[in-house]
């Protein structure tokens, strides 16, 4: 999916807005020197901008300036439409990238395409900018402020959604990292080639929901292991060390002493004695 980016504190200029109406009919091709955007309130439309997309009822579709775009298929459909103008510099970008730049909050990150969850104030808002437009005298500055409140309420929307799907793609990552740790040299690299994503996307989903980077998550769940297995079996801290895919054992003594505080031998033997039950005679 591609994304637009822009800054969110600069306006927008808006142009015209409407109400279209599609009855078995191929959107033209063209291209606009304005951009536009539109809310599906009826029906399905057939469209390629960058890629093809299929709208339906409430879903909306930004197109900047300047790109081409066309119908692919005879559609039916009632739409609103509003054609502004982005009178400063803006960026058309890929999943990976768009999920790095959403953090900062200076930025409106859209999808071209999103589908809206809660439509209600988005549709409001909508209607209201085309009376602006349309009918009842009004301001620049009064149809560029209702244009940005749309925009504000589906920039929302979309983060809302995003955050869950954010949320799905780490959850099966950190159960492929739980399931396969043991067995498995994990790396940030590894994750990417299993999964399809940038490294620089993997940080940032761990950076945003769990608050670590991947590496430092590996290593808590390989050092929790060792722990486990060191108070629980009799295996050898060499054992363990080298079942937890690590060649080097020196590096896994540092690397645990600096996770504990405490080198594995120690740890052990603290467990123990804690947990030894000796009985006096008395008690006997």
């Amino acid at each position: 999916m591609k994304y637009i980016v822009f800054d969110i504190n600069r306006p927008l200029i808006h142009n015209d807005s409407g109400v279209a109406f599609n009855t078995r009919h191929i959107h033209e091709r063209r291209t606009m020197q304005l951009s536009e955007l539109m809310i599906i309130n009826e029906g399905e439309i057939f469209l390629r901008h960058l890629e093809p997309y299929h709208l339906k009822k409430n879903d909306v579709l930004f197109l900047p300036q300047g790109i081409e775009h066309y119908g692919t298929r005879p559609s039916d459909c009632r739409l609103h439409f509003h054609h502004f103008v982005i009178p400063y510099d803006f960026s058309i970008v890929g999943e990976e990238q768009a999920s790095i730049l959403a953090a900062d909050s200076n930025l409106a990150v859209l999808p071209m395409q999103h589908s809206l969850k809660n439509s209600a104030a988005t549709m409001m808002l909508s209607n209201q900018l085309q009376q602006y437009s349309g009918h009842i005298p009004s301001t620049t500055l009064a149809r560029n402020s209702l244009l940005m409140a749309i925009i504000g309420e589906i920039l929302v929307d979309f983060r809302v959604n995003d955050s869950n799907i954010g949320h799905k793609r780490l959850h099966s990552m950190l159960n492929y990292i739980d399931n396969n740790f043991p067995h498995y040299d994990i790396s940030v690299k590894s994750l990417a080639e299993n999964f399809g994503y940038n490294e620089k996307y993997i940080a940032f989903l761990f950076k945003k929901y769990v608050g670590v980077t991947p590496s430092r998550y590996i290593i808590a769940a390989k050092m929790h292991e060792a722990r486990n297995l060191l108070i629980n079996t009799t295996d050898s801290v060499n054992t363990i060390a080298l079942n937890l895919n690590y060649e080097n054992v020196h590096y896994f003594y540092r690397q645990f002493k600096a996770f504990f505080g405490a080198t594995p031998s120690q740890v052990r033997s603290r467990y123990t004695k804690t947990h030894e039950i000796t009985l006096s005679p008395k008690d006997e």
